[in-house]
């Protein structure tokens, strides 16, 4: 049992450099939301909160960002959760902050879905099985099993074996197509490595003796696709495999930490074994009462929502004031990976857009007349045919105005 446990241990040292990258993390992407905050997360914006509880009823989802709809409120949630991240990257961290840290990071997400994609699953997954792993800095260089690294395994085991699942050639194709890349040899190299990489590093967690020779092989396979697609996803998973490093020159030193008594043990195993299930069936049958629930405990995962996403169509979004025929808005394919993602949901649900010409009149104040917003699709397939791109309306359509058509 003990030769096991050796096996199964995971790195105080590679822990506490994935929680300091975790509170970095939250930090940036809280920073990078700022510019955008009440547009995207306050009642002035595109989703106010009446229309989120209409466009999302029957989820479980909770939010701290709902409690009011003023930009104020938006900007102090943000502001508070980047100070706990940055509290975490100095390792000045406690268990409370790191409850609220998550806390707030399902809130934000919960906000707003239509901006999220499988690295903001990961991070949040990340965050909660960080909560319960012991205090990193009082057992530094040691291996440790607790029940917490045992869920943090599952958990990057679904993540890494149902990522192998999603990874293939359509799916790949159509991100490339999505993200704006050309075919290049290199990107069949990327293809025929990547389910293989994925599923060869799901050892390397479980066991010690193999997984610096996996990591030092997984590097070269994602920084290829962070640099010919995106780097996010590539970067967030390599931050859940350092919890795997450490130093190869110091002696193993095994320290097992369960509940003491054995209700609270058997608690935490239920526990454990419950959160293990609901991880299962969220990829197995991601829709339904399995989404419901994992969505209102902070579980949701879908990752085959990999940015560059693997759309069958390619929307883009652009606002008119209508009274000078100028563009005052817009979301291409070389807007940024929030409006991106924002725009593919319109493309799939266009009730995500009712709201989008009032909140465009509300944040550019200076526009004479009504705001008219257009959506040009162009389909996407496999084999880089595309299809004829067509042009629609989505805002109130004025007098003696065409509302559909095909594009040039």
């Amino acid at each position: 049992m003990s030769k096991m446990l050796q096996l199964i241990s995971l790195p105080t040292e590679g822990l506490g450099w994935m929680r300091r990258g975790l509170g970095l993390w939250c930090a940036v992407d809280c920073l990078v939301r700022l510019p955008e905050a009440a547009f995207y997360l306050s009642d002035l914006g595109v989703l106010s909160r009446s229309q989120y509880f209409t466009t999302l009823k029957g989820t479980y989802a909770f939010s701290f960002y709902l409690v009011s709809g003023q930009p104020w409120v938006v900007y102090a949630l943000l502001l508070l959760t980047i100070g706990l991240g940055l509290l975490q990257l100095m390792g000045r961290d406690r268990r409370p902050t790191r409850v609220l840290l998550w806390v707030l990071m399902l809130s934000l997400q919960n906000r707003n879905p239509a901006l999220l994609d499988a690295s903001d699953d990961l991070v949040r997954l990340l965050l909660f099985w960080d909560i319960f792993l012991p205090p990193l800095g009082a057992r530094s260089n040691k291996d440790v099993v607790t029940l917490a690294t045992l869920g943090l395994q599952i958990q990057l085991t679904a993540c890494l074996f149902f990522r192998g699942l999603t990874a293939g050639a359509e799916s790949f194709w159509l991100s490339v197509q999505w993200g704006g890349g050309q075919i290049s040899p290199l990107y069949f190299g990327v293809l025929g490595f990547e389910r293989l990489l994925v599923w060869l590093l799901i050892p390397a967690v479980w066991f010690r003796p193999i997984r610096i020779p996996m990591l030092v092989l997984a590097v070269p396979i994602l920084a290829a696709r962070a640099t010919l697609l995106h780097p996010l996803f590539p970067m967030t998973l390599l931050l859940a495999l350092v919890s795997l490093l450490y130093h190869p020159k110091r002696e193993q030193n095994l320290e097992v930490l369960w509940p003491g008594s054995p209700p609270k043990k058997a608690a935490a195993m239920a526990c454990l074994v419950g959160l293990a299930t609901l991880t299962l069936a969220l990829n197995i049958f991601p829709g339904g009462a399995a989404k419901a629930l994992g969505q209102g405990l902070g579980f949701h995962q879908d990752w085959s929502q990999v940015y560059p996403v693997p759309s069958d169509r390619l929307v883009q979004l652009a606002a008119l004031d209508q009274s000078t025929g100028q563009m005052i808005w817009s979301i291409s394919s070389e807007s940024g990976r929030r409006d991106r993602l924002f725009a593919n949901k319109v493309g799939q649900d266009e009730y995500w857009a009712s709201t989008l010409s009032t909140a465009l009149a509300l944040r550019y104040g200076q526009v004479q007349g009504p705001v008219t917003v257009w959506m040009r699709t162009v389909p996407l397939s496999k084999e880089f045919s595309l299809g004829g791109a067509k042009l629609k309306l989505l805002s109130d359509t004025p007098v003696h105005l065409r509302t559909e058509g095909n594009a040039l």
